[in-house]
């Protein structure tokens, strides 16, 4: 990862990933959820940086590298096609016990997110 002058690798994982979320449609609250905070945290992506940048920690970077991680195999799947990929997150998988990728991101379970990644990975090797 090539960092911008003057930010961290937690920094500059954090912006990605958020900047990344937010092409993949969640809403703020979901946003929020993703990283461990109440919805209401999330009332704008401003606002969820900040408080993650305060308060630093190694579950919010491990989120932000899972998130990165499933956009990107996202991104091998569908390429530019954002509204399919959308559509893909929130549909019910038989391989995630009936939810979608969508819920598994927005619980901020890491095992779940580790699950989605799992199973992408068999799509995109």
């Amino acid at each position: 990862m090539i960092l911008r002058k003057g930010k961290s690798a937690y920094e500059e994982s954090i912006d990605i990933a958020l900047n990344m979320i937010e092409d993949l449609g969640l809403t703020s609250g979901e946003r929020a959820k993703l990283f461990g905070f109440p919805e209401d945290v999330g009332d704008n992506a401003e606002n969820l940086r900040q408080k993650l940048k305060i308060r630093p920690s190694r579950d919010a970077e491990t989120r932000a590298l899972l998130v990165i991680d499933i956009k990107v195999r996202l991104n091998g799947i569908f390429g530019e096609q954002a509204e399919e990929m959308r559509r893909w997150l929130s549909i019910k998988h038989r391989q995630f016990d009936h939810e979608s990728v969508k819920s598994l991101m927005v619980s901020g379970d890491i095992a779940k997110l580790q699950q989605a990644i799992r199973i992408l990975s068999l799509a995109t090797g």
